[in-house]
């Protein structure tokens, strides 16, 4: 027993090396590939900002209304709908939000890429197509900052990532600290992905069949944001994070819901990268292990307590993109984060369909 006690603070040291230099790099990560691009504030292009809706989110008129008011001079809103009769139309229309009805036919695709492709065919002649979810929320500006990377040919996609504002309950608190992870990896040139709740990017993408046919019918039709992500990468263009401007959604999610969408986006996740699954599980499984190891052998080694210090540095990191609002709940839901983290996963591993808007779409695992 004393050889195996000896075996696992060998290897638990080592995974907190390995865990405080990842620490260090995060820390010290400035987006050196972003400083490259030369972006120009004069970059002015007619958008179409494509809004797929389908029933009522929350706030859903308010929503719509701060996307129409942006302060970018040469853009038009417009909302897609399935049919007539979605219950999203009311909203819709007191925002004073044109819309139109999704009329492309697809074998593989989900009802939001049959929407954004919709809304490209009606209307060919913009030079940017962004797209926003209806349950965001935006500054006067996010259009502007969107937009303007695009000015650089070398980057394919603009992006940015929101922030999940919790509403009345703790479950809200934990997806607050649940987007986390995700902003985590926006901040890596080498990590970044495309999030389609609010993403922009030139018509040329999308303009010819080819492109349009693989974002239609590829195996990631299921999912607009890695379809988008994977068509940039194969044509060598790069990924922009948007950061600082954080589109808001209001989280007002009851348990079971939180856990269905938190499954939804790792299988997601997966979906675009296998590696992403193995990757996971290993990190999230250090973070877990270290966190064990330091509270259990606190009472009996002094030195212990030190492998806490990967959980004080996650602390660190919440409060300092917080800000002010990062309450302790807020705080410590972020630390314990891995274990749930590791729970998404696991799920995901062995998910091969997700409900998603009331659809059922089925998952062709990518072996990449």
């Amino acid at each position: 027993m004393g050889v195996l006690l000896q075996y696992y603070m060998v290897f638990i040291s080592a995974t907190f090396a390995c865990m405080l230099a990842i620490d260090m790099i995060k820390l010290k990560r400035r987006k050196e590939e972003d400083k490259a691009a030369q972006i120009s504030g004069k970059y002015l292009p007619r958008v179409l900002v494509i809004v797929p809706c389908r029933g009522t989110d929350r706030g859903l008129e308010a929503n719509l209304k701060s996307i129409k008011a942006q302060e970018y001079p040469y853009f038009r809103a417009l909302a897609v709908v399935d049919d007539a009769t979605d219950p999203a139309v009311d909203a819709i229309e007191k925002a004073g939000v044109d819309h139109i009805i999704a009329n492309v036919q697809c074998s593989k695709c989900s009802g939001k890429v049959k929407a954004i492709a919709s809304a490209i065919k009606m209307n060919p002649g913009y030079d940017v197509y962004a797209v926003a979810d209806s349950d965001i929320r935006v500054t006067r500006r996010w259009l502007s900052e969107l937009v303007v990377p695009l000015s650089d040919m070398k980057i394919g996609v603009s992006t940015m990532f929101p922030r999940f504002v919790p509403e009345g309950s703790i479950v809200s608190l934990l997806k607050f600290a649940w987007g986390f992870v995700g902003e985590g990896l926006m901040e890596g040139a080498t990590t970044r992905f495309v999030w389609g709740g609010s993403m922009a990017f030139r018509r040329s993408l999308l303009a010819e069949k080819r492109g349009m046919r693989f974002f239609l019918e590829s195996e990631f039709s299921v999912s607009d944001d890695i379809t988008i992500m994977k068509m940039a990468r194969r044509e060598g263009l790069g990924i922009w994070y948007v950061g600082g401007y954080h589109p808001k959604v209001i989280s007002a999610d009851n348990l079971p819901e939180f856990i269905e969408w938190s499954n939804r986006q790792a299988a997601l996740s997966v979906l675009g990268q296998r590696r992403n699954l193995y990757v996971g599980l290993a990190y999230y499984s250090a973070e877990s292990l270290l966190m064990i190891t330091g509270i259990v052998l606190a009472p009996y080694n002094p030195l212990a307590p030190v492998l806490l210090l990967h959980s004080a540095i996650t602390a660190y990191r919440t409060r300092k993109r917080v800000g002010d609002g990062a309450t302790a709940g807020a705080i410590i839901a972020s630390v314990l984060m891995p274990f749930l983290y590791l729970y998404n996963l696991a799920c995901a591993a062995f998910m091969r369909r997700i409900t998603w808007r009331g659809r059922v779409y089925s998952l062709r695992q990518n072996s990449s």
